[in-house]
């Protein structure tokens, strides 16, 4: 599988899963040794357990619930933590004229 077609990355205890756009996987390593080999222009953490490609986040929303999720360009929902959710409205900001890359 190559980068390029990797969405995003999930934490499952030691593993990390890998969401693809032909499928996915699992890796034995962490999440953290893992951001720590990728692009920061490419991919962003969101979360304690999500890391996502900056170009497949195509909507960011609050729940009912006050979670936060980012919708990605598949249609999967990726969680948005408290802590990383500075860095992502920086990134949002950035995004010109796309409605839908805010916070609503």
């Amino acid at each position: 599988m190559a980068i390029d077609d990797i969405l995003w990355f999930e934490a499952q205890g030691d593993y990390v899963r890998i969401h693809a756009r032909t499928g996915g996987g699992m890796a034995r390593t962490t999440l953290s040794e893992l951001e720590a080999m990728l692009d920061p222009g490419q991919f962003i953490r969101i979360h304690r357990s999500a890391i996502c490609r900056r170009s497949a986040i195509v909507r960011v929303r609050r729940k009912a619930t006050g979670a936060v999720t980012a919708t990605l360009v598949n249609g999967d929902e990726a969680p948005v933590g408290r802590t990383y959710s500075g860095g992502l409205r920086t990134f949002l900001g950035r995004i010109q004229g796309d409605e839908d890359a805010r916070y609503g």
